[in-house]
């Protein structure tokens, strides 16, 4: 149902209207492939974060193996695991290769929120959404990324997508293909399933709304989600075990939680074409595009609920898990918001110009176009790179700091860098030289065990290295106490990272 209004337009104009229509997805998918060129393409090749370091370190083995190491050290879901374990590779083709399912998993997500939108609004807002959704920062960084938010995302959307056309029918596949999408969603990703809340008050609402709903898909799907969980408690039990990395984060503030809700990049880029169109459109016109009342109260709760109360939990207990990544699910309804705006412009050149400031202000903004031809800033490929071909005569020892929060009490002294999971970039990127594991925290344990177990080997040695991040308070101590025993430090500045050579005055 179409919610334009063209009250009193020229024949030409209404021409043009007709006809924009067939334009608008060639127009898209043009805007997509740009988007793809010079802000998805670049990022395949960045180096492995710590994330995905562990993720390598998972499924290097093969699949078997992956699952084995995925239920031990439960980083991630099994699921993304299996799938990931079959990208793998060696070589140049290392880091692209294990982001190809991420990358086919935002197509896939891409085709489902159009879906969406088309259910939600009506079918020229479907192509609307594209743009919007695909330009996102938050959509690039996670789409690029070997971790499963992308996966989990892509699940997420089609849970919805088929929720709204069982309402319609009722049909018995469609069912079928939400139970599917919905298990999906929960054993990519954890903290997805709180979608699950958010169409639980959706479907309330409904109700009390007066529209009829069956219990019939809801009961199955209250009994088959727990129920598929149920082989994984173990890992579950796991992962429990761990929460205590998130005991120290940093409590989110209102501006964070604002942002969550209300994504800047895209709000600007909206705003920059609104403001654009006012200036050079004469008489521009908007009309309110209808929207059921349900579906209104879908998108406000599916944008804000998840924020909310991620933030709640924040402040109120002792665990934080607020986080652009694990509230990525809320954001396709930040773009629905964006869609309707959009949608209401009453001619389609206009819509189609707001789609390009979007373009120009995410993916076309200078910050971000110097970010993307770079390195990636977490990437731990360079500093193990450059410690490597400081190497190539002799291989001096290196100490390692952790990347992983939780590692400082997870046994860091008794692990082998070369094959630990602790240090997993250095099995995506190993070192010939003798590695000395370090965590990720500084405290009087770290000096203890420098002191007490291995500085002493090194100080008839030449040279030794250390690999930490770059603010950490480890690299200035331990360039105090070398010197206090006759070496002076070089340090490389690597962006996140510092390292720093050690060498005999």
């Amino acid at each position: 149902m179409s919610a334009l209004a063209t009250p009193e337009v020229p024949t030409e104009q209404i021409a043009g209207v007709d006809s924009a229509p067939g334009r608008l997805p060639l127009r898209v998918l043009a805007l997509c492939v740009l988007v793809f060129l010079l802000a998805w393409l670049p990022r395949l090749y960045w180096g492995f974060w710590t994330d995905e370091a562990g993720t390598f370190w998972m499924v290097c083995k093969g699949w078997r193996e992956a699952l084995s190491r995925t239920a031990t050290w439960p980083g991630q879901s099994i699921t993304y695991s299996l799938l990931d374990s079959f990208f793998v590779s060696a070589g140049h083709w290392k880091e692209p290769l294990l982001r190809v399912p991420s990358v086919l998993a935002i197509v896939v997500a891409a085709w489902q929120f159009k879906r969406v939108a088309e259910l939600v609004m009506d079918r020229t807002a479907g192509w609307l959404a594209v743009v919007p959704f695909v330009c996102a920062p938050e959509i690039v960084n996670f789409g690029t990324s070997a971790r499963p938010y992308a996966l989990a995302l892509a699940a997420s959307l089609a849970s919805f997508r088929y929720l709204l056309e069982w309402q319609e029918s009722r049909d018995q596949k469609t069912a079928a293909k939400y139970l599917i999408a919905s298990v999906l969603t929960l054993h990519l990703h954890y903290l997805f399933g709180f979608i699950f809340v958010i169409q639980a008050a959706y479907l309330v609402f409904c109700q009390l709304r007066g529209r009829r709903i069956s219990l019939g898909l809801p009961l199955a799907t209250a009994i088959l989600l727990p129920a598929s969980m149920l082989p994984l408690l173990g890992v579950l039990r796991s992962s429990a075990h761990q929460a205590e990395s998130f005991a120290h984060a940093v409590r989110p503030t209102l501006l964070q939680l604002l942002q969550a809700c209300f994504p800047p990049a895209v709000l600007l880029g909206m705003g920059l074409g609104l403001l654009l169109l006012f200036v050079s459109a004469r008489k521009p016109y908007w009309r309110r595009t209808p929207l059921r009342p349900e579906f209104a109260f879908l998108i406000a709760t599916w944008m804000t609920l998840g924020p909310i109360v991620f933030f709640a939990v924040a402040h109120l207990t002792q665990q934080s898990v607020f986080a652009t990544r694990y509230l990525l699910f809320a954001f396709p309804a930040f773009v629905l918001l964006v869609v309707w705006v959009i949608s209401g412009l009453e001619r389609p050149e206009w819509r189609f110009l707001i789609l390009m400031a979007i373009f120009a202000g995410t993916v076309l903004h200078p910050g971000n176009l110097l970010l993307i031809f770079r390195d990636s800033p977490a990437s731990w490929r360079e500093p193990l790179r450059l410690i490597a071909s400081q190497s190539e005569r002799e291989a001096p020892p290196v100490f390692v700091a952790s990347g992983l929060v939780e590692s400082g009490s997870l046994r860091w002294a008794e692990a082998d860098p070369a094959t630990s999971r602790l240090f997993a970039a250095l099995t995506a990127y190993p070192l010939r030289n003798r590695t000395i594991p370090l965590p990720y925290q500084f405290d009087e344990h770290v000096k203890n065990f420098i002191r007490e177990n291995h500085l002493a080997d090194y100080k008839s040695g030449q040279r030794c290295f250390l690999l930490a991040a770059s603010g950490s308070e480890l690299g200035s101590w331990m360039s105090s106490y070398m010197a206090q025993i006759g070496f002076h430090a070089v340090t490389h500045q690597l962006n996140d990272f510092v390292v720093i050579q050690f060498r005999r005055d």
